[in-house]
This record gives C-alpha cells, structure tokens and sequence, in this order.
C-alpha cells in the first residue's frame, strides 16, 4: 500500500513538472497559491521576437537539425524572459510572445523587457540566427482566454497589435548584415526612464493605427546613442 502511495505521489510529481513545461512558470506558481486570475485591464510591456532569414536557413537542414537549433534558440529566450519577470505567452513557428506585468504585478516591466532584448541580442552571436525583437508599453486585457474545457492565459488588445507590428518594422530597418533588429516604442523607452543605448529612428504609421508611432533601436555603439 505505501509503495502504491509512493508511486501515485512520483506520478503526480511527474505531472506537474510536465505541466509547468507547458505553463508559464510563474502561473503555476500563482495557481498553486490561489484560483486563477480573473480577467482585467492593465498596463503591461510586451514583446515579441522573430528569426529574420529562417526559412532560408533552415531549407537544407534536416527537420531534426532545425528542431534542435530551434529549441536551443526558444530555452535562450524562455531563460532570459524568466530571469527579468517575465512570462512567455506562446511559441509562434520560429517567434515567441512575452510580456512583463502578469500575472503579478511587476514594478520597473519596460525596463525588464529592454534589458532581456538587450541580454537576447548577445546571445544569438555566433549561432548563424539573425533576430528581429519589438517591444511595446499599452493597456492590454490579461487572463484567461477560451472554455472551461480548455483555456489559455495570455493577453489581448491593440497594444499587442502594435508590438507585433513594430517588430515586423525590423523588415525595414534591418540591414543585410545585421545580426539583431532591437525596436521598442519611445512609450517603452520613456516607461523605462530613457535607458542609454537606444537611438530614435523614426516615426511610423502602424498598420490599423491612425498615429504615428516613435521608434526606438538599441543602438549602444553609437555615438548619438542618448
């Protein structure tokens, strides 16, 4: 009988580890203390990352070979999203969804977020990925997302939109000899107290926005760098 205890208690063991695998880390964390987080509005930074050039890359490589290199690629950012607070949201082909600010409150998120870019933009050298990141600070609605069956803690609304979009803006402002693209709103730059290392590079008009949006490239070799 206490072997059969034992067994059931490693099975459980087990499984939670396999769903904090499949979880944000810190949800699991926030749900073995108490009921899930309710739906609500809230000012977070969110980012999301894109390998530039991957298709061309990956053609010639075994699925096994562009899994492996994937995988190393996403536990880069899962380890870098998770050391500054951050919770990463979803896995989207070869590009991720994070934010900062839930499901617990985190005080100083726009600056976590530019220095987990910064720390990710080191961390692709010498590994042939060429990496494209947008960050953006908004009022989101954070929380569950789907049927009592089956649901999804994310976020959603048009700051979302936006940093996705200004990560796309990378497209455009990415040389072919770039390894990295950092983009960040100036409502980011400006949340996160004007951080040295990040030149303004213009104004954009965001697909569905009517106005422009500053932005900001970490930029720390140069000169003009505020």
């Amino acid at each position: 009988e206490r072997d059969d205890e034992v067994g059931a208690f490693n099975r459980l063991l087990g499984a939670l580890r396999w769903f904090e695998a499949y979880v944000p880390r810190n949800l699991v964390r926030r749900l073995a203390r108490e009921a899930p987080p309710d739906s609500e509005e809230r000012i977070l930074t969110v980012m999301f990352t894109d390998l530039a050039g991957f298709t061309t890359l990956s053609q010639d490589m075994k699925p096994a070979e562009v899994a492996e290199l994937l995988n190393a690629h996403f536990a880069r950012i899962i380890a870098e999203v998770e050391k500054s607070g951050g919770t990463v949201d979803k896995f989207m082909g070869d590009g991720t969804m994070a934010f900062w600010g839930a499901p617990d409150r985190l005080k100083g998120h726009a600056r976590r977020a530019l220095a987990c870019a910064e720390a990710l933009e080191d961390s692709v050298a010498g590994t042939g990925l060429r990496l494209r990141v947008g960050i953006h600070t908004g009022r989101v609605v954070v929380g569950n997302v789907g049927s009592a069956e089956r649901m999804n803690y994310t976020i959603v609304g048009d700051a979302v939109n936006a940093t996705q979009r200004i990560e796309q803006l990378g497209k455009e402002v990415m040389a072919a000899e770039d390894r990295s693209c950092i983009l960040a709103s100036e409502a980011t730059w400006e949340d996160a107290d004007r951080p040295a290392g990040w030149v303004r590079v213009g104004e954009f008009t965001l697909r569905g926005r009517a106005s422009p949006v500053a932005v900001y490239r970490h930029a720390p070799d140069r000169a003009d760098a505020p």
